[in-house]
């Protein structure tokens, strides 16, 4: 199916809001460029949940976690002033993040869903420094939550699981 256009920046194009179905999806893109059609193409296989999405933040290269869990890239996100990466204590999923006021909208199917969120603090040397909320769309589900407290120090991951349900196709979360 035709999935419209994109706009590319630096060479990289960006669909929000397609779904892989299960098994093999093949992509075919086209652009004009200076009066030249050019075409690439790719196939990939599916094997995972429609339902089921893992998000490598600050990462546009994606991750294959050593249980064999595959994260995709840094993508859905809206806003962030910034993707950085840090030496954490535990570099296999806490090793980048974002930075600012920003969300992700995940497109799911409607339904519940069981939300991780994973949080390194990458500046604060005391707790209290950075305190935020987390939102899952609109409802706030995380108060004033301080990753330093919560992952016991700088530079070390900590995650939080909430309940959330998706509406019109995707979870906001903010």
């Amino acid at each position: 199916a035709d999935v419209g256009t994109a706009a590319c920046v630096a060479g990289i194009c960006e669909w929000h809001g397609v779904h892989l179905q299960s098994g093999s999806n093949d992509l075919r893109a086209t652009a004009d460029i200076r009066g030249t059609a050019v075409m690439d193409s790719g196939q990939w296989t599916y094997s995972g949940k429609p339902a089921e999405v893992r998000i490598k933040t600050g990462d546009l290269t994606g991750y294959l976690a050593a249980d064999q869990q595959r994260y995709g890239s840094d993508m859905y996100f809206v806003g962030a002033e910034k993707r950085v990466s840090v030496e954490a204590a535990d570099p296999r999923l806490f090793d980048s993040y974002r930075v600012g006021q920003f969300s992700y909208r995940v497109p799911v199917p409607d339904g519940k869903y069981k939300v991780t969120l994973r949080f390194v603090e990458p500046t604060a040397s005391v707790a209290g420094e950075r305190v935020f909320d987390v939102s899952v769309n609109g409802k706030k589900l995380l108060k004033q939550f301080d990753v330093f407290t919560a992952a016991g120090g700088k530079l070390k991951g900590t995650e939080k699981t909430v309940q959330a349900a998706s509406h019109d196709g995707a979870l906001l979360i903010e």
